[in-house]
């Protein structure tokens, strides 16, 4: 989430680029407090509008952060997180791609449909693994999925996050 957020702000910041962030950790939407926002609108809102969504209705379900990024956020509700479907997904990306220089999307920590619906329309798909052999585990799981998915995408890219060169888990470990 951090990572997400962040990415958006350098591609804006850094590039000069139109960029947005996608929360589609859509049960635990760790992006409204790490860009200390409280949006009124969520990407719930765009659910009735999957088969005509247009460029209006999906502006007035973004939030502007004061930087000069966008943010769609996850559903205010718990109950709200169900409704959203990789339908939904797939149309308001593939719309978000045309309004935006870079749309970066936090999928959380698990695989859905939706997260897949993501991966289907990415240029760069970033796994971020902390310094444990749980973790690497995990990825190789993740990595095994992927080349299953068959997605245009051929590999996604492992970011080693929270690196300390004492931990008895290797850099070396983690790539095995």
């Amino acid at each position: 989430t951090t990572l997400a957020a962040n990415l958006a702000l350098v591609m804006h910041y850094v590039f000069g680029k139109r960029a947005a962030v996608v929360d589609l950790d859509l049960q635990n939407g760790g992006l409204n407090p790490i860009l200390h926002l409280d949006p009124e609108q969520t990407i719930a809102s765009l659910i009735e509008f999957t088969s005509r969504l247009d460029s209006l209705k999906l502006e007035a379900a973004l939030t502007k952060h004061p930087s000069g990024i966008y943010l769609l956020a996850a559903p205010r509700r718990l109950e709200d997180a169900e409704r959203i479907s990789d339908v939904t997904v797939g149309v308001v990306l593939d719309l978000m791609r045309q309004l935006f220089d870079f749309v970066v999307v936090d999928c959380g920590n698990h695989v859905d449909e939706n997260a897949i619906a993501a991966w289907e329309r990415c240029d760069e798909l970033l796994y971020v693994v902390d310094q444990s052999l749980v973790a690497a585990h995990g990825a190789g799981r993740f990595r095994e999925l992927f080349g299953r998915l068959g997605l245009r995408l051929d590999e996604p890219r492992f970011i080693l996050n929270k690196f300390d060169p004492h931990n008895v888990v290797t850099e070396e470990a983690i790539v095995r």
